[in-house]
Formats: structure tokens, sequence, C-alpha cells
């Protein structure tokens, strides 16, 4: 049995309580609310954030919540520059800009 690369993209949504999700969606809305911009990377994206505690604090309870429904990103925080990079296996780059509605 072949198995198919593709399918270990995509976020399991089970893997958060049905009050994670709703706080995950209300994080999602704060962050692209607060990008001041999108740079691309070979593997997905650089995201320059304000440089304020409160976003900074919103994209690590974003990346805590992530981390368990989409194992297959990639997150890291560069506190001292306030950028969130978002990156992951191949075609995960097409399906971060999806999410967060670049395309």
């Amino acid at each position: 049995m072949t198995s198919d690369p593709r399918l270990a993209l995509a976020c399991d949504l089970a893997a958060l309580a049905p009050a994670e999700r709703g706080r995950r969606t209300q994080l999602a809305e704060s962050l692209r609310a607060n990008t001041v911009r999108w740079d691309e990377t070979e593997t997905g994206y650089a995201i320059q954030l304000r440089d304020d505690p409160e976003t900074l604090a919103v994209a690590e309870e974003l990346m805590a919540l992530e981390n368990r429904c989409c194992s297959f990103l990639t997150l890291r925080l560069v506190r001292d520059r306030a950028i969130l990079e978002v990156s992951g296996a191949p075609g995960a780059k097409a399906f971060i800009a999806a999410e967060m509605d670049l395309l």
C-alpha cells in the first residue's frame, strides 16, 4: 500500500474540544488583524506581527492549539523580531495560504 503524502496535510480539529476550536478561530482572527505583512519563504511564510506583548501572547496561544490539530505544520515565534514562521512539508505552503486567506 502506497501512502499519499497529501493525506498528512489535514487538520484534525477533533483534537480540540469545541471551546478550543472557537478560541482557535478567535485567535486566528486577532492575529490576522495584527499582521503587518507576509513574506513568502521556500516552505511557508514569515508573518510580521505588531510588536506588542498582547499580539505575541495571541501568537503563542494559537501556536499551542495549532500544534495539536495541525501537527504537519512547523510554527516558530521569533519574539525579538515579532515574526511568526509557519512552514511544513511539501504542499503545506498552499494549505497555509488558503487557511490564512492569502490565495
